[in-house]
């Protein structure tokens, strides 16, 4: 029975977590300090960086030629939208001075293309592939660590050969 009060006492609301009082002069020892806000935002709010829905298919298609092994692929992902922050941070302001750390912005939603066509022969293999075909560029992280707004972009449209030999 004591382990259960102890429970109860370090965990009010298991749904919810809090700060405990460690102050005995206080006089409300072990109690929820209720005027810290729960860092994780409100329950079932956003979840920092995590889209409410993401996919990604990809289809190949192989066939042989004379000794020669090809194949052709694409690809397509997609992300929703999603925040940087928990909830519980404020949101970007339009204007003025960045004055925290810890300001919520909302990352975009995108669709990346990606596609490519090779042959192989032997030990030798080549290819040609493209990634972000559409060129999308969506800030995937924005941040304001330094006190200034910094966004990570998407990789920029790629188009390249590779070849390759094994031996």
């Amino acid at each position: 029975m004591e382990q259960q009060h102890a429970d109860q006492l370090a965990f009010p609301d298991r749904e919810q977590p809090c700060l405990l009082t460690n102050a005995a002069t206080a006089g409300e020892f072990g109690k929820p300090i209720l005027s810290v806000v729960n860092p994780y935002g409100p329950p079932g709010g956003p979840s920092a960086n995590s889209p409410p829905f993401q996919f990604n298919m990809r289809l190949r298609y192989q066939w042989s030629l004379y000794s020669y092994n090809s194949f052709a692929q694409a690809g397509v992902t997609h992300t929703a939208h999603s925040y940087t922050q928990s909830s519980a941070d404020p949101a970007a302001s339009s204007g003025g001075a960045v004055s925290t750390t810890l300001l919520r912005f909302e990352n975009p939603p995108y669709t990346t293309l990606d596609a490519s066509i090779g042959t192989a022969k032997d030990s030798w293999t080549a290819e040609l592939y493209a990634q972000n075909l559409t060129n999308q560029l969506k800030s995937v992280f924005t941040s304001t660590n330094q006190f200034v707004p910094a966004e990570t972009i998407l990789r920029p449209r790629v188009v390249a050969v590779r070849i390759g030999y094994k031996f």
